[in-house]
């Protein structure tokens, strides 16, 4: 298979918790792999995902709240924000190759991610009540979000950084009002 990306999860909760959010998110899609309801997923090069494997088991890791900094500018004291120099500065995520050329990051609350704009995507909420709706507009999200990281993919494999893809993105989408 063609190895189109690698997922980390970043987050703000105590990497205990954070845990527990994944490991129900693994255990759901693995009953549904099991029972043959898991929809297969066409990816850039052709190749199929055919079955959930685990988040917490095939992730490059789970960056909790260290990997993030201080929100001076925030409402309450203990805000925090993103800081993609931790995880770009540990030799491993260094050793794989991992860095600012190749990482896009996604996340709900703008002011998380203000201080990377050229790395970093704002996504709708995505959460329970979502889920549990499974209503059109909800799925209208995904599958616009899929398209999105899919298109990124592509270009990153033909040699583009996502600094550029998304700076290209935002340039083409601000003369028609989007």
């Amino acid at each position: 298979t063609d190895e189109v990306s690698k997922v980390a999860v970043y987050t703000s909760m105590l990497s205990k918790n954070m845990k527990n959010v994944l490991e129900g998110f693994d255990a759901h899609y693995t009953k549904m792999s099991r029972e043959g309801k898991f929809e297969p997923v066409q990816v850039y090069g052709g190749s199929i995902i055919s079955s959930h494997s685990s988040l917490l088991r095939d992730s490059i890791g789970l960056f909790d709240q260290p990997y993030n900094s201080k929100d001076t500018q925030a409402a309450e004291e203990w805000d925090t924000k993103r800081d993609l120099n931790k995880i770009w500065n540990i030799s491993s995520i260094q050793s794989k190759g991992y860095g600012p050329d190749n990482t896009i990051m996604l996340d709900a609350e703008a002011r998380k991610i203000r201080d990377w704009p050229l790395n970093s995507r704002l996504v709708e909420e995505f959460g329970a009540a979502q889920v549990l709706l499974g209503d059109e507009q909800s799925d209208q999200h995904l599958q616009g979000l899929l398209k999105f990281l899919l298109n990124v993919f592509a270009q990153a494999q033909q040699g583009k950084t996502v600094p550029t893809i998304l700076k290209n993105e935002e340039l083409a989408n601000s003369g028609n009002g989007v």
